[in-house]
């Protein structure tokens, strides 16, 4: 798929969770954390990346390695709190997923915490 076609595949992810979540009540003006994903075979590709990410204003996590099957990946999140709009988070994931594509790196979609902490607690205690 080329990447004009995955740019707006994700715009549409964009609209279709921003409508789920205000479905389940989320007020959208309130502060969320978003955490962008990315994965990636070669460390290298993954950390430069990384920097250059952090040079737009994200928070970096560090580096995991996990394994899917016989494949190492390495995987890193960029965290940006703030309110879901969605002009801004369409900016957001249209400069990221950019910037992956010329580094070679996936980039594995957002996601977002919503609930009560009581919830989140819960969750904590059953992993």
């Amino acid at each position: 798929m080329s990447l004009a076609a995955r740019l707006e595949a994700q715009r549409q992810d964009n609209q279709d969770i921003l409508d789920a979540l205000t479905e389940d009540g989320a007020d959208l003006s309130e502060e969320f954390v978003v955490e962008h994903h990315f994965a990636c075979a070669n460390f290298d590709k993954l950390e430069k990346l990384a920097i250059e990410v952090f040079k737009l204003g994200f928070d970096v996590s560090d580096a995991e390695e996990m394994r899917e099957g016989r494949n190492i990946l390495f995987c890193f999140d960029a965290v940006r709190e703030g309110q879901l709009v969605i002009d801004e988070l369409n900016e957001d994931t249209d400069t990221l997923m950019k910037l992956a594509d010329r580094f070679g790196v996936d980039y594995d979609g957002w996601g977002t915490f919503f609930g009560d902490e009581d919830d989140e607690d819960d969750l904590d205690d059953e992993e």
